[in-house]
């Protein structure tokens, strides 16, 4: 059911604002992008670009508005499971009339930065108000008006799945601890990214920071903890064979049997249960210089 939702001041009809497609990398230039980006490729960037056109005219007798009000218009991104927005475009329309045509980019996201998906968030809003008519807009920042569009990203070098939650609505017992994981261990066919994920508490906000930066001391540390959390716990199911070929590619079998395959290359399966369960110490250690350590370069 669709929410519905009643706003203190009036806004515009939607025929004021024609709001073009978001444009995509293409080939041969830009096309309309789509929805999901099959194989799409980390290492590079995402080209965007989009035309709005405003019928300002009518945009002030809709509002109440006077001619010498102003807009802004901004474009936020969000991506990945964390939803961390930033502002990737921004404009003042001030002293316009008649019909306006606004050109939104080209943009560049890096590919570095995306995490399985990308909201794509157009909002026009009131900068300055000249109030002609009492229901009309007052306050800066009033959203006039405001679309959005998610595409999907598939291929290669998927992204680690996450979310911010704060903790201290859950329990007070780990209220200040930086992240949670969530693994479902049963699960060794499926897809890495659908079978664990990382929770990271919004009362540490320096840990969301480090995290959003991929500060170079956080993200050894995070990554070290989850690659040991994994492997412990799958190393405790008897199902697990730690065969990377017993496993379809991506699941979270497939994905910590190549784990253990780094860290310990040159043992068995029985040799590295064997150190698991009686030097755990060494085993941690082990796991951490590889997948936690620091690399230069």
């Amino acid at each position: 059911m669709s929410e519905v939702f009643a706003f203190p001041f009036l806004r515009p009809s939607v025929s004021r604002i024609e709001a073009g497609p978001w444009m995509g990398p293409d080939t041969d230039g830009a096309c309309v992008l789509p929805e999901l980006l099959p194989d799409w490729d980390y290492s590079v960037s995402l080209g965007l670009q989009r035309t709005l056109e405003l019928d300002l005219e009518g945009l002030w007798s809709d509002t109440g508005l006077g001619p010498s009000s102003s807009l802004l218009l901004h474009v936020y991104a969000a991506t990945g499971e964390l939803k961390l927005r930033k502002c990737i475009f921004e404009r003042a329309l001030r002293d316009c009339s008649g019909s306006v045509q606004l050109d939104i980019g080209p943009l560049a996201l890096e590919g570095a930065e995306l995490q399985g998906y990308i909201d794509l968030v157009t909002v026009l809003s009131v900068e300055r108000a000249e109030r002609i008519e009492r229901l009309a807009p007052m306050a800066p920042g009033s959203r006039l008006w405001e679309d959005e569009f998610r595409c999907r990203l598939e291929g290669g070098g998927g992204r680690l799945p996450m979310e911010a939650r704060d903790f201290s609505e859950v329990s007070a017992q780990y209220a200040l601890a930086p992240w949670y994981f969530r693994l479902e261990e049963s699960r060794l066919d499926d897809r890495f990214e659908a079978a664990f994920q990382v929770i990271l508490n919004t009362k540490r906000q320096d840990v969301l920071d480090a995290v959003s930066r991929k500060d170079t001391l956080m993200m050894p540390i995070l990554q070290g903890d989850l690659v040991r959390h994994i492997l412990a716990r799958l190393l405790h199911s008897e199902e697990f064979t730690l065969r990377a070929e017993d496993y379809p590619n991506g699941s979270i079998g497939a994905v910590a049997a190549a784990w253990l395959d780094a860290a310990f290359p040159d043992q068995t399966a029985g040799q590295i249960r064997d150190m698991f369960e009686q030097r755990p110490a060494d085993f941690e250690a082990i796991v951490f210089t590889v997948f936690g350590g620091q690399h230069d370069g």
